[in-house]
């Protein structure tokens, strides 16, 4: 008897807690039901007309916009200097200078014979007008004349070329000579910049060469003078393309700041947007796509309060936007944020994103 009640008591328990567990499973069912029927809360963004813009990076090394190297013409040794690294030069000033004493005495020289080649000539001139002297006599007169002055002009160089001069205004960044140091023709001298506004020569990669225009806006850093961003422009781009690295070169011009900080040979980065040129194309926010492997690119696109799944075929893209090239239309309303909680056909509660 007391069996039968324990096998009783048994058979009852368990089908209480089979109730328990039944009703719990029930109740657990329904809210999920009640869940997947309430309406989330999302943001959405329009796709609209705009263009997808990226940035390039590329590197090269700076110059003065305007640089030159001052090349000796002449041979003797250096007297004098007369500037020093870092000063200033005006146009045609004279850098250094070469022993010229006998240049000198050829100038005088020369002003000499030519003063007297151009005084027999007036004289010689003035008999032939009266017949007094042949027309060969005139001539040679003539001759001698211009021979004179183009041995006064020869002599005139020579000296003029022992003052080593400067063709451009800015600063001496080198010099290779000392005083009493021997020099020829062809010698470097010295190397003047005018780093007032200065020049970066970079390579644009070919895939984007099409969208960099002169004119187009670069920022420029070197790690040199850390902590400093300067403002530069495309003024050139290459019509052909480097057939080593497959880039077209481009001149990014930019202004030195106030302290000279960027200096000739320096390297530095130049930061370049690239653009489609003003092409308008149907964008997105990126973070609106949804994409996982092995499916195609999707959005929930949101109409009638109802969050639709949407597969998509995309163009360019950076870190803000991402061109649809089909898909969507315009205006049409994409879920930028709360997508992680919908399924296709979830009714939604949305504001939009400005």
């Amino acid at each position: 008897m007391k069996s039968r009640r324990s096998i009783l008591v048994v058979v009852i328990s368990v089908l209480l807690i089979g109730t328990i567990i039944v009703l719990r499973l029930r109740s657990h069912a329904m809210v999920d039901g009640d869940a997947g029927s309430s309406t989330i809360a999302v943001t959405v963004s329009k796709a609209e007309p705009g263009s997808v813009t990226n940035k390039i990076n590329v590197t090269g090394a700076l110059e003065g916009v305007h640089e030159t190297d001052i090349i000796s013409e002449t041979s003797g040794k250096i007297t004098k200097i007369n500037a020093e690294i870092e000063a200033y030069v005006s146009v045609n000033s004279s850098v250094a200078e070469v022993e010229n004493d006998l240049q000198e005495i050829a100038v005088e020289a020369a002003h000499i014979n030519s003063d007297k080649a151009a005084a027999d000539l007036k004289r010689v001139r003035n008999l032939f007008t009266q017949n007094a002297v042949s027309e060969t006599q005139f001539e040679n007169a003539e001759v001698g004349a211009k021979a004179a002055l183009a041995q006064l002009k020869l002599a005139q160089k020579n000296y003029d070329n022992t003052f080593l001069r400067t063709p451009i205004a800015g600063r001496l960044a080198q010099k290779f000579v000392v005083v009493g140091q021997m020099i020829t023709p062809g010698t470097k001298v010295a190397t003047v910049v005018d780093d007032s506004r200065m020049k970066l020569k970079v390579g644009i990669p070919e895939n984007y060469v099409s969208f960099v225009k002169p004119g187009s806006d670069v920022q420029v850093t070197s790690d040199a003078v850390p902590n400093l961003i300067f403002s530069g422009t495309i003024k050139t781009i290459a019509l052909k393309a480097d057939p080593q690295t497959r880039t077209f070169q481009a001149e990014i011009e930019l202004l030195n700041d106030r302290n000279r900080s960027l200096k000739s040979g320096m390297f530095a980065k130049a930061e370049i947007a690239t653009s489609d040129g003003g092409v308008a194309s149907l964008v997105i926010p990126a973070v609106a796509i949804i994409e996982s492997n092995g499916n195609s690119p999707a959005v929930f696109a949101v109409k009638d309060s109802v969050a639709s799944l949407k597969h998509v075929t995309l163009g360019r893209r950076n870190d803000s936007v991402v061109e649809v090239l089909s898909g969507l239309t315009c205006e049409d309303l994409v879920v930028s944020f709360g997508q992680q909680n919908l399924k296709d056909g979830t009714k939604v509660k949305y504001n939009v994103e400005n």
